[in-house]
């Protein structure tokens, strides 16, 4: 199997705002079958554009380090396992950031695609043209600070890591990282199908949400409920009446925006996200469709 790299990093208007802090390039040139995958970003936001190794990191072959003078020596190459606990979630531990990575796993002799995805509007293709979208929302104290976004990488045997390699950005200007990766698979010297897999993120700020309104209405556009829920990091029931043909929910900014969403019956939640202690979290609505219930007031 050959695999050839294309990055692509898509940045917003203001280049000239933008600070690229890694030292360490995106692109594995010329893989080979044996080497490991790609397959998506652990994205963290912080003071610094590098977190520490610790006793967490643990030796996985060699690297080879270049010395002046000297050629290249190989020292130890270090890696980051990543740990998943019983609900199948995958952390890096030792770190705290969002998972983005679109991985392979093997379940009764079978291989299938498994999202690890912790952004907004998540959005996830799979087939010959794999791709993973969402969007990473920055609150105003992490916009200060150092967005990284280190690559995921999967071995033949299925474990994910980090081996460091990553780019990092800081301030405004930067509004969405994608990498791709293609590749032909061959047996006996003839490609037999060729794959890609695309990873993208958009990243917007995010305003502190005062409140939610829940509007409901008929087929005749009449308005029949209004509801106001509490704003919580929770999964909330939103039960809707009989004859509530569509819905809008707003959100009120403390900046004075509001985002009006239309949602129809085939929708069954909507997310909304915010921020608590700095940290961009989500409520989701579960509506539930002509539901005989009692409504929230």
């Amino acid at each position: 199997m050959k695999i050839m790299i294309k990055v692509s990093l898509l940045l917003g208007a203001a280049i000239a705002a933008l600070l690229l802090l890694s030292l360490t390039p995106l692109a594995r040139p010329q893989q080979s079958q044996s080497e490991d995958q790609f397959v998506g970003f652990y994205i963290v936001t912080g003071p610094r554009s590098s977190f520490q190794r610790d006793e967490h990191w643990v030796e996985d072959g060699e690297e080879q380090l270049s010395i002046s003078g000297m050629g290249s020596v190989p020292i130890p190459r270090e890696v980051l396992f990543g740990v998943t606990d019983d609900e199948g979630n995958i952390t890096f531990p030792g770190t705290e950031g969002v998972n983005c990575f679109l991985m392979e796993i093997e379940k009764d002799g079978a291989i299938s695609n498994y999202a690890c995805m912790d952004l907004a509007e998540p959005d996830i293709r799979v087939g010959d043209k794999n791709s993973l979208e969402g969007t990473l929302y920055l609150t105003p104290s992490q916009q200060q600070q150092i967005t990284t976004f280190y690559e995921v990488y999967q071995k033949k045997d299925g474990r994910v890591y980090l081996d460091g390699s990553s780019n990092s950005y800081q301030g405004e200007g930067f509004s969405k990282v994608q990498k791709e990766i293609s590749w032909e698979e061959h047996q006996d010297g003839v490609a037999t199908d060729a794959r890609s897999l695309t990873i993208s993120v958009n990243i917007e700020p995010l305003e502190q949400l005062e409140k939610i309104v829940v509007h409901q209405f008929d087929n005749e556009s009449r308005l029949l409920h209004s509801w106001s829920p509490e704003i919580q990091e929770d999964i909330l029931p939103c039960p809707l009446l009989a004859e509530t043909a569509w819905a809008v929910v707003e959100e009120y900014r403390v900046d004075g925006t509001i985002q009006r969403t239309l949602l129809t019956p085939e929708e069954e939640h909507h997310s909304i996200w915010f921020y608590r202690d700095e940290k961009s979290v989500s409520m989701t609505l579960e509506l539930e469709w002509e539901e005989e219930t009692e409504l929230q007031s």
